[in-house]
């Protein structure tokens, strides 16, 4: 069992959609499966009077991310503020500084709360006025929620968007595109919508999607323009796509739906959540983020203080045993490890979980 923030375990009746026949993507049969996704994915966000539209990729979330920042920074006008507080910020950071925005960054601890203040300050005192703000709405290096109402009520003042790196939280945390001011906003099939691997998808505001002086760059295989225009056009992607995995990924989307859509599966979260962490604080691990700053939908817990703990034995003697957990990505705090609720999981799975760790530990003479 994967209990790892992406990609997730999927059900059995997406696993038998993905050993579909082969079959020519041109072909009208897949372009009504690409479509009926793509109609799907716009209803998700749609806000009444506001209806953000999904360009779809092959590739993964980080791919969906670049897309999204390369569209904006090659329009000489904008002006970008990342906000970082965590691995996935900063992965924000580094893509925008490929395209001339690497001066324009909060960044705070990694495992830390962004300082509102301090992004008011420099909105306020900006000589040059951003135009958006980009943040990471789920930190997956650490677990914590950055909220987006608190993000957008900071910027809303100054006439700032925003972009948003929703790669694991779409899906499984509320999001109102209209009411936070959503310019641009990445995502993938893998996480809260519990698809399999294979598609980064860029919600983006339709005023975005007309036609602006460019910088003297055009990418591309990353070309939003073009994959959107591309779409609307023939029907079509520009290049192959994953054509088992866009199956896949709708026989997810139904699910989601049929499962009650975000509010039901956030509350899902929720509940594992609570059953895992109680568990793991009973056996003596501690969270690296208080209760109130952590997500439902990844933890990190810091190792155990004793000798006979190591993360190779740990990780090791529970994938024996059929439990896959992720190790830090956090470059200051390489002792801690993750563990996340997405995809098919029961009380019942977190309980076996437990029970499993419980004898890992014994093993290991804890």
């Amino acid at each position: 069992m994967l209990l790892t923030p992406g990609p997730t375990n999927t059900s059995d009746s997406v696993k038998r959609a993905l050993y579909c026949m082969d079959e020519c993507p041109r072909e009208k049969t897949f372009m009504d499966v690409l479509r009926e996704v793509h109609e799907r994915l716009d209803s998700y966000a749609y806000v009444e009077g506001f209806s953000p539209t999904a360009v779809l990729f092959s590739g993964s979330g980080s791919l969906a991310v670049e897309s999204m920042l390369m569209d904006l920074l090659r329009k000489p006008k904008h002006r970008l503020l990342v906000l970082v507080n965590g691995s996935y910020g900063q992965q924000m950071r580094d893509v925008a500084s490929c395209y001339g925005a690497a001066d324009q960054v909060v960044s705070v601890e990694f495992s830390g709360a962004i300082n509102y203040a301090q992004v008011r300050g420099i909105l306020a005192n900006a000589e040059v006025p951003f135009t958006h703000v980009g943040v990471v709405h789920h930190e997956t290096s650490t677990g914590r929620v950055n909220w987006l109402e608190l993000v957008s009520t900071t910027a809303a003042d100054f006439g700032v968007e925003l972009v948003v790196d929703a790669v694991s939280s779409f899906g499984g945390i509320p999001i109102n595109f209209l009411a936070n001011r959503i310019a641009y906003l990445a995502t993938t099939s893998c996480k809260c919508l519990h698809g399999p691997p294979g598609l980064g998808i860029v919600f983006v505001h339709p005023q975005y999607l007309e036609l602006e002086e460019e910088s003297p760059y055009s990418p591309m295989y990353l070309n939003l323009q073009s994959q959107f225009r591309s779409y609307w056009k023939t029907g079509q992607m520009r290049h192959t796509p994953p054509v088992q995995v866009v199956r896949g990924f709708l026989e997810a989307l139904k699910e989601y739906e049929d499962e009650g859509g975000c509010y039901s599966r956030y509350a899902k979260y929720r509940e594992l959540f609570g059953r895992l962490q109680e568990g793991m604080k009973a056996r003596g691990f501690v969270p690296l983020l208080e209760d109130a700053e952590q997500s439902s939908i990844t933890v990190a817990y810091k190792f155990l203080d004793n000798h006979r703990f190591t993360w190779e034995t740990f990780h090791d003697r529970l994938l024996d045993r059929g439990y896959t957990i992720y190790p830090s990505c956090l470059p200051d705090q390489p002792e801690v490890f993750r563990l996340s609720v997405l995809g098919q999981i029961s009380l019942g799975s977190i309980d076996m979980f437990l029970r499993v760790v419980s004898l890992v530990l014994k093993s290991m003479g804890i």
